[in-house]
């Protein structure tokens, strides 16, 4: 497929030679400027704040612009043809692109593109009208820099597309002549649009794809008799990243203006180095020919993108910032275990086997000399249901005959009384303790030295069936005192303070600790206290819903505190009443003393 310069050589005449033939630019390849590219197609991700990009492009171009006389291509009579020479306006070219791009807050990059022809052959067009040795085109030179700003208006790392609005301004630097470039400024605003199945900036993608239009604004122009104006530009591009330091792409950049559409494909692939380095090498055809498109084209580029954030500079490319990362040259493994700090855990229950070797690695070896290379804990290495924390014979299997099954042990005699308590093994729950025969649980084999469980020891408690009440009266003779400050008064437990309360709401006070321990004590102390229902009021202060729902709170909050202090839950029941049972009426402020309080009212087994 050819490039075309769409015109009859043989209509042409020397008045329109004299035009500007050679202030155009008919280059193809811009590729965009920054690391997130495709080639020509741009992204719509933007580098990251303060990231630059550099690039260095070199591309060659086989016939971008010939002759073309009823359809078929042609060679001017003035020229001497010599294989693959001399027979097109551009035969051969050799370019390359040095590009700059700086990004700013994740959202904004400006960019610029600097063109330089090597080496070029093929004839000045104005010379190819005469009957007289053609001039050949000036072999190498400068382009036209272009400057690039790129906005990112949604973020494809944050939502499930991209769209960018993107505008290079083409700047009249080239050299003049010999098809290098513009006599005037170019603008060419575009919208870019970016899918992927992930976020493209730290490359967790596995495809993403992009599309973009704009439009090409330039002077008029005549090349000869064919018409060059603004132009509508397009294109769309698919990448596969398989692996993490390969891309392959593909993509195709068409131009529809004055002069017909033409398009052109480009493919390659793309080496990457983590978030920094990017290594280009492709290659493509025209596909509808026309002004710039190729028989062949080659390109090869290397981006270099250094991040001066220290928010996100990231040597190992882990996308961890180098400021979070413990181990900013080491890549983070991401296996569910640590994933935060930067660093691979290549043993991550540190018990010292290999995540490669371990088949537990996230559950440490017990080195308990049972299968210690495995890398698994053995909680229970005999496989007899009793854990080896608990198994008096961790590697012998317990005999499951009704005597002994829970110590872990084979056993041979159910009946045997190992102890010597009278209760044999098989009935014993402290086969290697004797019984105390007390009078209190004598069945059960195991010695009760503290049969009512208040804290003093049976043979120094004088009522040791009978649980001691802690509040300060005889606490350590072991037998249950009632004190002034709470006492059981018939279906009451009264107690002689009040219980304080934040403010407004259900917080007890520090203070009144102390009071609900005793009462705690007391609750326990007497078992025929089948339920104890706590009672909240309140004054008047406030609607009457507020405060039906304080009292409710802050009877509960006395209940819990009991529980916490070892009372059983399902003996104690809360109720709020708030201001529906006054003790004393009034609204000074010692009767809204008297009626805040708390009441225990009894129910008797």
């Amino acid at each position: 497929m050819i490039s075309s310069l769409l015109f009859s050589l043989f209509c042409a005449n020397p008045a329109q030679a004299d035009e500007s033939l050679g202030t155009i630019d008919i280059s193809y390849f811009r590729p965009a400027a920054d690391g997130y590219r495709y080639y020509n197609v741009p992204s719509a991700t933007t580098l990251r704040h303060m990231q630059m990009g550099v690039s260095f492009w070199v591309s060659y171009e086989n016939d971008p612009l010939v002759f073309l006389s009823s359809g078929r291509r042609v060679a001017p009579e003035v020229v001497v043809v010599e294989g693959d020479l001399g027979d097109a306006i551009i035969d051969h070219r050799v370019m390359s692109n040095i590009q700059l791009a700086l990004g700013f807050f994740q959202h904004v990059s400006i960019a610029v593109d600097l063109p330089l022809i090597f080496w070029q052959s093929g004839y000045q067009l104005d010379t190819l009208m005469y009957n007289q040795d053609p001039a050949y085109l000036i072999p190498s030179g400068i382009g036209d820099m272009r400057i690039g700003l790129k906005a990112v208006l949604l973020d494809r790392d944050k939502l499930p597309v991209g769209l960018a609005f993107y505008l290079p301004v083409g700047t009249p630097t080239s050299s003049g002549g010999s098809l290098f470039g513009e006599e005037s400024f170019t603008y060419t605003p575009t919208a870019v649009m970016e899918f992927s199945d992930s976020p493209v900036r730290d490359r967790s993608y596995k495809v993403r794809s992009s599309f973009f239009a704009g439009y090409h604004i330039r002077p008029d122009d005549m090349l000869l008799n064919t018409a060059i104006g603004s132009q509508l530009v397009y294109g769309g591009a698919i990448a596969y990243h398989p692996v993490d330091f390969a891309e392959i792409l593909i993509e195709y950049n068409g131009k529809t203006g004055a002069d017909g559409t033409t398009g052109e494909l480009l493919g390659g692939l793309k080496l990457l180095g983590g978030n920094a380095v990017e290594i280009n090498a492709g290659g493509g055809l025209g596909v509808l020919p026309g002004i710039g498109t190729t028989d062949m084209r080659g390109v090869f580029g290397v981006t270099v993108a250094p991040d001066f954030d220290p928010r996100f500079r990231d040597p190992d490319g882990d996308g961890i910032p180098e400021k979070f990362d413990k181990c900013p040259m080491a890549k983070e493994d991401f296996d569910g275990i640590k994933d935060d700090d930067g660093c691979p855990d290549f043993d991550n229950d540190g018990d010292g086997v290999d995540d490669k070797e371990d088949q537990c690695p996230s559950a440490a070896e017990d080195k308990d000399g049972f299968q210690d290379d495995d890398g698994c804990p053995d909680i229970d290495n005999d496989q007899d249901g009793i854990v080896d924390a608990r198994d008096r014979c961790p590697n012998a299997p317990e005999t499951r005959n009704g005597y002994m099954d829970e110590d872990g042990c084979p056993d041979s005699n159910v009946n045997k009384d190992t102890d010597g308590d009278g209760v044999r093994d098989g009935d014993d729950q402290c086969p290697f303790e004797n019984e105390d025969k007390d009078g209190y649980l004598d069945n059960d084999g195991c010695p009760d030295p503290d049969n009512d469980g208040d804290g003093l020891l049976d043979y120094e408690d004088q009522c040791p069936d009978a649980r001691e009440v802690m509040n300060r009266v005889k606490d350590f003779d072991g037998c249950p005192d009632e004190s002034d400050r709470v006492r059981i008064l018939k279906n009451k437990i009264v107690i002689s303070e009040k219980i304080f309360f934040d403010f407004g709401k259900a917080t007890i006070k520090s203070q009144s600790d102390d009071l609900l321990s005793e009462v705690a004590s007391l609750i326990l102390a007497k078992p025929k206290l089948r339920i104890i229902r706590i009672i909240g009021h309140t004054d008047d202060v406030g609607t009457d819903a507020s405060n039906m729902v304080l009292s409710q709170n802050r009877a509960n909050a006395v209940r819990e505190t009991l529980i916490s202090k070892g009372v059983e839950g399902h003996r104690l029941a809360a109720e709020g009443r708030g201001e529906s049972q006054p003790l004393m009426n009034g609204t000074s402020e010692t009767a809204r003393a008297k009626n805040r309080r708390v009441e225990f009212l009894i129910e008797y087994k």
